[in-house]
């Protein structure tokens, strides 16, 4: 008898290949389930550490701890997590946070920052933040007269090695270079940083380390710049920023004008151009300001606010007096709204020169008469000290904006000239009660008002509140001493008068007040122990 195998040859075959195949259905089935839990962890600490960034933003850095800690706990954790875990306890030891030392999370930001290093050497990010909590490590070290640790200036550099183009690593590096007073690297950061990106230097007058050596090196690195051709409009801008800041304005107007005409992509705007006049005004350069104001104004639907700002712009030139020759200029070759020549009244009510300012007022005030052309009418009648026309000419004013705070006070400075101190009073705090916040030099104008309707409790109350708005100011203080006397408090006066001699050393009259303030309080003295 033959046997099975013998009968059917292929069984054995069979069987064999339905255990490889078994066999390889498992190892299969191993590998998925192998490949879904690391997808499965991997998930999960994608989600923690999304859950901690999200906490970042918001500015929660406990919370963002607690989850990227969990997140870090993940054997799938790659070296950001170990990052993000870095600026959230940075975050904690920042002053204010209440959540224990922060030198322990400096030390925990520290560590997480170093991981993330090791596992990516190449990464710039957890270099700079390692950086970062060295430097807080090295200030607590300094406060608390502790030796000092790892220093973070090597980690700093490194980073700048790694990002070459870092601006914030640039800037964070100087204010760490002067923290420690390394003068050399600051500068050579500084000139590196106006090399790299120019439009930095115009931030920088503003920082700590500002000096001179650093004005030469920031401007060197913008000489580098412009040789290059790395941002050329904005090197431009920035050496006309530091020129201006010197007073040095025919610099100033050369380098705007320069970064406008390289600006080739880009058409300079309205306000860009009445920048490079205004420039152009404080070098004396008055005609081609004025040609560029002119250009400004033919382009402009806004011809009136265009006019204003022009006249803003000469009033903080010091010339206003120019202002009308501009404004001759362009009503030669343009159409010229009422209310636009309305601003050339007012340049030359400042310029003294009421003549012309009143002969163009009748003209337009008669076609057609506006709340501000009364406005001006009232300051020029001031100027005459014609006091009723003043206040006549507020009241047509007032008669259109009655609520209006300027032509309020128009109305009370013509009231009070006149005598009329209680209408002048009530006409004042009118006004006072349309500003938003209280006005030093309103409050003195009406605690002056106070003073001649014999009210010095009143006006005591309002130079109190200027002196406490204006500190600096003298006069307010001196006030305060007067009204003081005439309340007979002789030790509150010679407080105040003592205020104001040492804020004004060189004016005799309050040292002299002061004096008798406190003579009159060692008479009083005298008078009550006989």
């Amino acid at each position: 008898m033959t046997s099975p195998q013998a009968q059917n040859p292929s069984g054995g075959k069979t069987r064999r290949g339905t255990r490889g195949r078994l066999r390889a259905a498992v190892l299969l089935l191993a590998v998925a389930s192998f490949c879904f839990a690391a997808l499965a962890a991997r998930f999960a600490c994608e989600v923690r550490h999304a859950r901690g960034e999200e906490y970042l933003e918001r500015g929660n850095h406990g919370l963002a701890a607690q989850e990227l800690e969990l997140a870090a706990q993940n054997p799938m954790a790659g070296p950001e997590v170990g990052r993000s875990l870095g600026d959230a306890y940075l975050g904690l030891a920042e002053p204010g946070m209440k959540a224990g030392s922060p030198r322990a999370w400096c030390e925990k930001a520290r560590d997480a920052y170093a991981r993330a290093v090791e596992a990516n050497p190449l990464d710039p990010v957890p270099v700079f933040g390692l950086a970062r909590s060295l430097a807080r490590l090295e200030d607590l070290d300094a406060r608390e007269k502790r030796r000092p640790g790892r220093p973070a200036l090597p980690y700093y550099q490194r980073a700048i090695e790694l990002r070459p183009n870092g601006i914030y690593y640039h800037w964070t590096l100087a204010r760490y270079l002067h923290w420690k007073g390394n003068t050399v690297l600051l500068t050579a950061i500084l000139e590196n940083l106006a090399r790299i990106y120019p439009a930095a230097v115009i931030a920088l007058p503003g920082e700590p380390f500002w000096s001179p050596p650093a004005k030469e090196a920031a401007t060197r690195g913008l000489g580098a710049a412009l040789k290059k051709g790395v941002f050329t409009p904005d090197a431009h801008r920035a050496l006309s920023t530091l020129s201006e800041a010197e007073g040095d304005y025919t610099n100033a107007a050369r380098h705007f004008a320069d970064c406008l005409q390289s600006s080739v992509h880009k058409i300079p705007t309205a306000a860009e151009k009445l920048r490079l006049g205004g420039l152009l005004l404080k070098a004396g350069d008055t005609a081609r300001a004025e040609d560029i104001f002119l250009e400004v104004l033919a382009k402009t639907a806004a011809r009136r606010e265009s006019i204003r700002n022009m006249m803003g712009t000469y009033r903080e030139a010091r010339r206003i007096k120019d202002f009308p020759r501009l404004w001759e200029r362009a009503r030669q070759g343009m159409q010229i709204s009422g209310d636009a020549e309305l601003c050339v009244v007012e340049a030359w009510l400042e310029a003294g020169e009421t003549g012309l300012a009143e002969e163009i007022l009748a003209r337009v005030q008669s076609k057609n008469p506006t709340h501000g052309g009364w406005a001006l009418v009232a300051a020029a009648a001031e100027r005459h000290r014609d006091f009723r026309g003043m206040e006549a000419a507020a009241r047509e004013a007032l008669a259109v904006l009655p609520c209006n705070r300027s032509y309020l006070l128009l109305l009370a400075r013509a009231l009070q000239a006149q005598g009329r101190h209680q209408e002048a009073l009530r006409q004042t705090t009118l006004a006072m009660e349309k500003f938003s916040k209280p006005e030093h030099w309103l409050s003195v104008f009406r605690g002056r008002i106070y003073l001649d309707l014999n009210m010095p409790g009143e006006a005591l109350a309002d130079f109190r509140q200027a002196a406490l708005l204006a500190p600096d100011n003298p006069v307010y203080f001196a006030l305060a001493g007067r009204a003081s006397l005439l309340l007979g408090d002789y030790a509150q006066a010679e407080t105040y008068y003592g205020k104001a001699a040492l804020l004004a050393p060189e004016n005799a009259g309050y040292r002299e007040e002061r004096d008798r303030a406190k003579a009159a309080q060692a008479n009083g003295a005298d008078k009550g122990r006989g």
